[in-house]
């Protein structure tokens, strides 16, 4: 029993290295450094220009550092198996992409949502993607590769789930937004715990970077200031999420549950 428990708990232990430790040491480095930034502006534009961009890319760099590490800890420490994406898990995967693009649409043209100014693509665009990717990579490493396999393997597939989908709840943030919001993230971490068990890890993630990208990446949806699009709500924010996102929003919600049925049901029909 000891020892069955020892790889979950070594997973919680790498990622809260990874995702809390390590960025609150570069953080506290950042400080020592650059302190002064924090409270007088002026610093940062009499700063040289190399430590203007350091700070600009502060929390992308903390978020690469901290994936990087988290994505070489589990393959290399718990042996999880990365491989590269099939045509399979790009056609099932891109449709997080899609799904956002077509409610950002369907909103658009019921007056839910409107467009605050005109589409531009930032170069910027480029390395945020690469890094998001990484980020998602690691984080579906450690809650499918890792804590959801190896329960799974020893408890059977049910307590995987449960547990892998309070892991990625609690690394998604789903204590600290609203309630609708707190429901989705549990939802979209079991819909990747039934993606993950059918296709595989690389069609979760691939899902969860296309959903991410498209409402942050090009709707400029939770902070995305080099967004393709910058949608802001207008009229039923319970619905769309207004301001905060899709993925505060019932439709949402509608969508994971409907595909969490699918998934489900082709799981049935195997059976």
């Amino acid at each position: 029993m000891r020892k069955a428990l020892l790889c979950p708990l070594a997973a919680v232990l790498a990622w809260a290295f990874c995702a809390i430790l390590l960025p609150l040491g570069i953080g506290a480095a950042f400080q020592a450094l650059f302190g002064a930034w924090n409270v007088n502006a002026g610093t940062v534009a009499r700063a040289p220009g190399w430590a203007q961009w350091l700070y600009a890319w502060h929390g992308s760099c903390v978020t690469l550092v901290a994936g990087a590490s988290l994505v070489l800890l589990c393959a290399a420490v718990f042996h999880v198996p990365v491989g590269r994406p099939a045509l399979r898990d790009l056609r099932v995967g891109h449709l997080g992409l899609v799904i956002a693009v077509m409610l950002a649409a369907l909103f658009t043209l019921t007056d839910s949502l409107r467009a605050a100014g005109r589409p531009r693509f930032s170069p910027a665009l480029i390395p945020l993607g690469a890094i998001l990717l990484l980020s998602v990579l690691g984080e579906e490493l450690l809650t499918k590769g890792v804590l959801y396999a190896s329960i799974r393997d020893r408890w059977g597939r049910l307590r995987a789930a449960a547990a892998a989908t309070l892991a990625f709840f609690l690394i998604g943030g789903g204590l600290g937004g609203t309630v609708i919001s707190g429901i989705n993230v549990a939802l979209l971490g079991l819909l990747c715990c039934l993606l993950y068990e059918r296709y595989g890890l690389w069609t979760t993630v691939l899902f969860r970077w296309g959903w991410s990208f498209a409402t942050v990446l090009m709707l400029g949806q939770g902070g995305g200031a080099h967004a393709v699009l910058r949608l802001y709500g207008v009229s039923e924010n319970l619905l769309t999420g207004g301001d905060a996102g899709f993925a505060c929003g019932l439709m949402w919600t509608t969508i994971l549950l409907a595909l969490i049925a699918i998934s489900l049901y082709k799981d049935k029909q195997k059976g």
